[in-house]
């Protein structure tokens, strides 16, 4: 009865979080005949329904699943789908989808967030999606529960494939606990973690394949499990920590299918199967031709699902749309012209702005029109411009571009070494861009923090109202370039709180001692800071607004003046690390905004304690969970209007009416 009370509370405490995360404003838009690529939350799986429309389900912010519309192909062959619409009823009661072809025939699987048990859903029809039946997959006697599987056809039968890990004990993370834990993992930071010559000293993942023949496939029954070979030996991946996934796959012209596996952050590999001396063998099999090994902007988790429903007349060599951390999707399709595999993304017809997740988002006039437009950062590493060809009161957004530098796409990227997370996030870059005028040429440059820590800008070398980006420079603070806590956002003192004959706006950042700080500048080089001066609460103690491992740094730090007294106030943003790692005792369990009044003056700057900010009357401000990237919207005096909050799903949110929570 205690077990069942329990469970009980838990459920209704994982729907009423759902719900909770879903009262925010509604996200940024295109107007609703744009088409730009399709881009909607945080790690989306995509499942293609038999009537050509998309499912699709993102995590955190806006949990739950979505319907997308087949609305049709753009001129180049590109499916233009709508804008997502929540699926109240699927979000509720599943937490994963696929979509899986057997025998020719697309059947849909869900995992169920009560017991994480895999069942096949039939729907009333695909255009109401309201479940008629949900049979249990058993194997032997028991349910499937958890994990991830497919189910693939040979000449010899039809067996269910999974995953399954023998880690030994071992643990990716050095010292074997997280880097979110309380206390915090010593072993995790900058300057921890890699040996002498930067090795991880965690351990890989060690993942097998284990399969089930089917039994009686109408009813979902299968066979207990065995391990699937390799060369006469269990199948076995060594990869360090990463979402790894397993699909059916007819990349082919034939009738047998193949397992297509996405592992290791960005691998792709496929295998043909077949049976020998009564045990299920893989078969390495080269990709064809158009289809690299490594994915290109999709990574994380994968997540693949057969176009077969949207070529009826195609015979063989069906292709699959891949969808993963970044919230994007692309499409992996034969071109018969050719003769070989193409990749193209995947179009949204109205749908919201949107850049690959984690989104440092910042509201200014880049390009000189005197109306403002939106520049955002995000966790692949990209910089994107926004234009906003309307008004500020009703702006109409272009399609988001990326911005370049030296005639070169701007991506930042940890690689190997440049996380405190390890290897497994190589290609993660959590770029922070603040847009000032840094060298004081009256021109917008770009300053920014990344996955590294280590600071950086981008002179622009063109016009107001065309901006051209110089080859990234570093920061230097001394005689070293200077490096501070990782992927969090800095902002310069506005010159409207300085003393005219400051020519040059001084910098506040987290230093790598997760300390806030101010640093002047020195006219006779623009790329140096000096002056380290630590922030101080109003009891002279040193301000400090971070984690330690896996909570330092994530804050985004901006200025306006909340109080409307003439001195400059901190706002900022900061996720539920900061609650976590119990470094501020008034920190929120959510990612939100906070206000940390200047008690002091401009230039003797003490700070009040951080106060979380509310929208609307007393509603909060709640963004999840990795982060709240703010940017005020303010008056020519520094006075806030509104905030401009950029989401872990990539989204943008303008808040209005912001004050202190009660």
């Amino acid at each position: 009865m205690k077990k069942a009370l329990i469970y009980a509370l838990c459920l209704v405490v994982l729907m009423l979080t759902d719900t909770y995360a879903q009262q925010q404003v509604a996200p940024l838009r295109y107007p609703q005949d744009t088409v730009t690529d399709f881009g909607f939350g945080l790690d989306i799986k995509p499942v293609v329904l038999g009537n050509g429309d998309l499912l699709v389900h993102i995590a955190l912010l806006g949990n739950g699943f979505y319907r997308s519309k087949f609305l049709g192909r753009a001129e180049d062959g590109s499916l233009i789908y709508g804008r997502p619409e929540r699926v109240d009823e699927l979000s509720t009661t599943y937490s994963l989808a696929r979509s899986i072809v057997i025998q020719n025939k697309v059947y849909y699987f869900f995992m169920d967030i009560a017991k994480k048990q895999w069942w096949q859903v039939e729907f009333e029809n695909e255009d109401n999606l309201n479940v008629k039946t949900a049979n249990p997959i058993l194997i032997g006697s028991e349910p499937l529960i958890g994990g991830d599987f497919t189910i693939v056809s040979n000449r010899e039968g039809t067996f269910l494939v999974k995953y399954s890990y023998v880690n030994e004990d071992k643990s990716y993370w050095p010292g074997k606990s997280n880097p979110w834990v309380y206390p915090p993992n010593p072993s995790i930071g900058f300057g921890k973690g890699f040996d002498e010559k930067g090795a991880w000293l965690g351990d890989k993942n060690k993942a097998q394949l284990s399969y089930a023949e089917a039994i009686q496939l109408k009813k979902w029954h299968f066979g207990t499990y065995k391990k699937v070979q390799l060369n006469g030996e269990p199948f076995t991946l060594e990869f360090y920590q990463s979402p790894s996934k397993i699909y059916e796959a007819e990349l082919s012209s034939g009738k047998e299918q193949q397992l297509l596996l996405t592992w290791g952050i960005d691998r792709m590999s496929l295998y043909d199967t077949g049976i020998i001396d009564g045990v299920l063998h893989l078969f390495e099999k080269k990709l064809p031709k158009g289809i690299p090994p490594i994915t290109q902007e999709i990574y994380s988790g994968a997540y693949a699902t057969s176009t077969r429903p949207l070529y009826p007349d195609q015979k063989g060599r069906y292709g699959f749309i891949l969808g993963g951390n970044p919230g994007i999707l692309v499409e992996y399709y034969y071109h018969a012209g050719k003769k070989e595999w193409d990749i193209r993304p995947v179009k949204m017809k109205g749908g919201d702005l949107h850049i690959q997740t984690l989104a440092a988002v910042q509201w200014v006039d880049w390009d000189g029109d005197g109306v403002a437009d939106i520049i955002g950062g995000d966790s692949s590493g990209f910089i994107w411009f926004f234009r906003n060809s309307g008004t500020a009161s009703a702006p109409l957004w272009e399609p988001a571009v990326k911005l370049e530098a030296g005639h070169r796409i701007i991506q930042h990227q940890a690689g190997e070494q440049g996380s405190i997370q390890g290897p497994n996030e190589r290609r993660w870059g959590y770029v922070q861009p603040l847009v000032v005028d840094w060298d004081g040429d009256g021109l917008l440059d770009i300053v920014c923090n990344d996955v590294t820590g280590q600071y950086q800008w981008y002179q622009n070398i063109g016009s107001a109202r065309e901006p051209k980006l110089a080859p990234i420079q570093a920061l230097r603070y001394g005689d070293h370039s200077f490096k501070g806590a990782w992927r969090s956002k800095p902002v310069a003192i506005p010159s409207m709180y300085l003393p005219a004959k400051e020519k040059l706006m001084p910098l506040i950042a987290i230093n790598s001692q997760g300390l806030l700080c101010r640093y002047g500048r020195t006219g006779g080089d623009v790329g140096c800071l000096v002056d380290e001066e630590i922030l101080r609460w109003q009891d002279d103690v040193p301000i400090k607004i971070v984690g330690e491992a896996g909570h330092e740094g994530r804050a985004t730090l901006s200025i306006c003046d909340f109080d409307q007294d003439g001195n400059w106030d901190i706002l900022f943003g900061q996720g539920i690390h900061l609650s976590q790692s119990r470094a501020v005792a008034e920190a929120k369990p959510y990612a939100t905004a906070y206000v940390m009044r200047n008690v002091g003056t401009n230039e003797r700057p003490v700070f009040d304690r951080p106060k979380a900010l509310c929208h609307d009357g007393d509603r909060a401000i709640n963004m999840d969970r990795h982060g709240c990237w703010v940017s005020p919207i303010v008056t020519q005096d520094g006075a806030l209007e509104e905030l401009l909050v950029g989401g872990e799903d990539g989204r943008f949110y303008l808040f209005k009416n912001i004050k202190v929570c009660p």
